[in-house]
């Protein structure tokens, strides 16, 4: 698993990614117990993906453990986003945290389509890169958790692979509800008509993320491009969505964060495909995907665990819950917002941590309903 094709030592040979990878360090040492090289190893994973070299950077922790859990990240985020969380899990588990393909400190290849771009042939991308690094690592099942982005894949993830899938926890999924008509605003009229209701003030914001969804621009690439220092975006966003223990601690993710959005621009356009904004209203949500029968049998619970003051819509699962389309548990972490690893990290692990340790009883349980639902036939 080393670092051997020309392609993959230019990526790493980039100022920012070795900005972001000495940061990552860094951060781990001063804000963890984690010790790089004794209880954490840091790694990008080869393997070959559509004919070509590429890797997949990862953080592993707790290898003297037998059962495996893989954290998935979300939109905008990396696998460092979990390093409040990886410590407590690798007291008991062995804990992979990974960047997905074309963000992080992954590779950044040239991701070419065979057919137009839209959410299926999207989803399919991080499936199926996700499955090579499984590959790759041997591993031969997990417990899946995924964040935001990160819940939406691994719930496809599981669709497609179920017999690698011990167990599976979305926190915050998005795309886990479909757009209700009364709010739809993924049309362009829609929206306009929207806009023109709100005060010239209101209208900025929404007007500004609907542009740039219209140009299928990222945040990497407007500021790379933008007139505007980029500091102070990279500020606004820190301070605003993030919250830490001191000041020094803000500031050496400020530079992280900077240092992964200057690299060039992959897969995180994609993001596109799956939502629209500026409400992240999706194209294809996992309540349409399991009303659509795609998933056929469900061989395991899924579990769900939102933020009480979440923005993320909640609705589908709540719907698939209760008309018990799916099996599965919904829980609310209180004083959480949407970045609950970094907002309620200890309360999170807990969830976790029950989830886990009562897999036989929730297997049980979802014995129990699909036995009444055959009497009921």
């Amino acid at each position: 698993m080393g670092q051997n094709s020309a392609k993959n030592q230019n990526v790493t040979k980039n100022k920012h990614y070795v900005q972001a990878s000495n940061k990552e360090k860094e951060i781990i040492q001063k804000y963890t117990n984690l010790k790089i090289g004794e209880n954490l190893r840091i790694l990008n994973v080869e393997f070959k993906f559509n004919g070509k070299d590429t890797f997949i950077h990862t953080l592993v922790s707790g290898e003297q453990n037998q059962q495996v859990i893989v954290l998935i990240h979300g939109y905008l985020a990396t696998s460092l986003f979990y390093y409040k969380i990886i410590e407590n899990l690798s007291q008991n588990y062995k804990v992979y945290s990974i960047d997905l393909l074309g963000m992080g400190l992954s590779d950044r290849q040239n991701i070419e389509f065979q057919q137009p771009k839209n959410a299926e042939v999207a989803t399919q991308l991080f499936v199926d890169s996700l499955e090579e690094w499984r590959k790759a690592l041997g591993i031969q099942s997990f417990k899946l958790f995924g964040h935001s982005f990160g819940g939406f894949i691994s719930f496809n993830y599981n669709l497609q692979y179920p017999e690698r899938v011990e167990q599976i926890i979305l926190i915050s999924p998005m795309s886990g509800s479909s757009v209700q008509p009364k709010y739809d605003l993924r049309d362009k009229q829609k929206f306009k008509k929207y806009s023109s209701s709100l005060t010239f003030k209101q209208s900025l914001f929404p007007k500004f993320l609907r542009c740039m969804h219209e140009k299928k621009m990222t945040l990497s690439k407007f500021l790379q491009s933008s007139l505007i220092p980029s500091d102070y975006f990279v500020n606004k966003i820190i301070d605003q969505r993030f919250e830490f223990q001191t000041k020094q601690e803000k500031e050496d993710w400020k530079i992280y964060f900077k240092s992964i959005q200057m690299l060039p621009e992959c897969t995180d356009h994609l993001i596109h495909e799956f939502v629209s904004m500026p409400y992240v209203q999706p194209k294809i949500s996992i309540e349409e995907i399991i009303l659509s029968g795609k998933m056929k049998e469900q061989h395991i619970p899924i579990h769900y665990i939102y933020g009480g003051q979440d923005w993320m819509d909640w609705s589908g699962t709540k719907r698939l819950l209760s008309n018990q389309q799916i099996i599965g548990t919904i829980d609310y972490i209180k004083d959480a917002g949407h970045l609950i690893p970094f907002e309620q990290p200890e309360y999170l692990v807990k969830e976790m941590l029950e989830i886990f340790q009562n897999q036989q009883y929730y297997f049980n349980q979802m014995k129990n309903i699909k036995k009444q639902k055959q009497l009921q036939l």
